[in-house]
């Protein structure tokens, strides 16, 4: 299915809402939406050259608080602050597996995400992926500052279920193919174990763990 290309627009769409209650406590609390227009891959080649980062990886934590950005342009702010400032939803992870960059098996790393809620503000970004503790996942990420947080190439294709569940009853797991972390992404894409392996391949990293080449094994053998 021919997917649409939107032009990357790092300015998000917000909407301020009042909020209203009895209680005064959340009577002050302002609420704010927001959404992006995302670059949209039409392949698995085109969205691993878009990362700098392909992991595989296990959600361990995650934690709500306030970052401030540097911005490169002067000009952008008249009052001469170069610093942007946002709630971000951080998660941490650790590397179980490298097919692309510079990361290693073991490392702990953050990623990042607009939104979350403190006292004063709940900032809603409707394009969140959401993890649990103990996910196991496949990421593209981009990297560009170790200070902060990777971030997700997209949220409708950066970010895939692992699972080595095989059920030799339906012949698509013969792919093994990955399911996408974002709800109802109509972007999806068919990306597949051996897709992984091959990147591995391409930028010569050789796997830690041998059970992928072991699934693929079993699978052959059922085959």
């Amino acid at each position: 299915m021919k997917k649409k290309l939107v032009i990357f627009n790092l300015l998000a769409v917000f909407i301020l809402i009042a909020c209203s209650g009895a209680n005064d406590d959340l009577a002050s609390q302002d609420v704010m939406e927001m959404s992006f227009d995302w670059p949209i891959y039409e392949n698995f080649e085109s969205l691993s050259d878009g990362a700098t980062d392909v992991v595989r990886a296990e959600v361990i934590f995650y934690r709500v608080d306030e970052l401030a950005w540097s911005l490169a342009d002067d000009d952008y702010w008249p009052n001469g602050d170069r610093y942007q400032r946002d709630i971000y939803t951080i998660h941490e992870i650790r590397i179980l597996e490298v097919f692309q960059g510079n990361l290693k098996v073991g490392d702990v790393i953050e990623i990042g995400q607009l939104g979350g809620e403190t006292a004063e503000l709940k900032v809603i970004n409707l394009d969140k992926v959401f993890f649990n503790i103990g996910d196991d996942v496949v990421l593209f990420l981009l990297r560009y500052d170790e200070n902060f947080p990777a971030g997700i190439l997209n949220p409708f294709q950066g970010a895939y279920h692992f699972s080595t569940t095989i059920e030799t009853s339906d012949e698509s797991v013969l792919e093994l193919e990955l399911e996408n972390v974002f709800e109802d992404s109509s972007f999806d894409l068919e990306i597949t174990l051996e897709d992984m392996i091959e990147l591995a391949e391409i930028n010569d990293i050789e796997l830690v763990s041998d059970e992928l080449y072991e699934i693929l094994e079993q699978i052959a053998d059922e085959y």
